[in-house]
């Protein structure tokens, strides 16, 4: 997934992609349900919207196009384009 991540981060510059080490960060892994990697946790504005689970490079793009495009109330955090995907 490495490549795809690599792609989708060219491609989408408001989008912030992190990698998380499950085993170093257990606690934040069972907070957001990863029960398995690779797992894409999506979050707008600290606030987690979506998360997918398995190597799927058309699923994860998909949900990156189709959260990208909703609209949003103009919040001054949201002005800022803060934007966060990560990727455990």
């Amino acid at each position: 997934m490495a490549p795809v991540l690599a792609d989708l981060s060219t491609r989408h510059p408001d989008v912030v992609f992190l990698a998380v080490d499950v085993d170093e960060c257990q606690e934040e892994a069972r907070e957001y349900g990863v029960n398995g990697v690779p797992t894409f946790v999506l979050f707008r504005n600290a606030r987690q919207l979506e998360s997918l689970q398995g190597a799927n490079p058309g699923g994860l793009q998909t949900l990156i196009d189709v959260r990208s495009t909703l609209h949003w109330t103009a919040t001054p955090e949201r002005r800022a384009g803060n934007t966060r995907a990560a990727a455990a």
